[in-house]
């Protein structure tokens, strides 16, 4: 039996009778014909067309997914980076903050040697005179 190719008939008969005395009348008979083919309806070309369209875009899709993901990974590995930098940059300034405090002690220090130097000079030259 080849199923590709069956066909169905529904036969629908319903019949109207009229009063009971008038039984010999005439009997009306609805019928109606339903053939159901089991078939396969055929491809058009527009249909592979758009199914081949359909197959692209699901691929389209899928790597357009991948490459989303690849770039969220790398936003968050740039957030942490850029995290760490910020760490880093906080600590920088801290150190800096911390030499240049060390700077300015030094230089002070240097001033000060420097003006008890002139002065020891200064009596040095002042009792040499003398």
């Amino acid at each position: 039996m080849d199923l590709e190719n069956l066909v169905v008939v529904v036969e629908d008969t319903t019949t109207y009778l009229s009063n009971a005395d008038e039984v010999d009348r005439e009997q009306e008979l609805n019928g109606e014909i339903l053939i159901v083919e089991d078939t396969a309806p055929k491809s058009s070309s527009y249909d592979d067309d758009l199914t081949k369209k359909n197959v692209m875009l699901g691929e389209e899709n899928t790597e357009l997914k991948m490459k989303i993901g690849q770039v969220m990974e790398e936003n968050e590995l740039l957030r942490r980076q850029n995290t760490q930098f910020q760490e880093q940059n906080s600590d920088l300034k801290k150190e800096l903050d911390l030499l240049r405090e060390e700077s300015r002690i030094l230089r002070m220090s240097i001033s000060t040697f420097l003006d008890r130097m002139d002065r020891h000079v200064l009596d040095f030259e002042t009792n040499s005179t003398e």
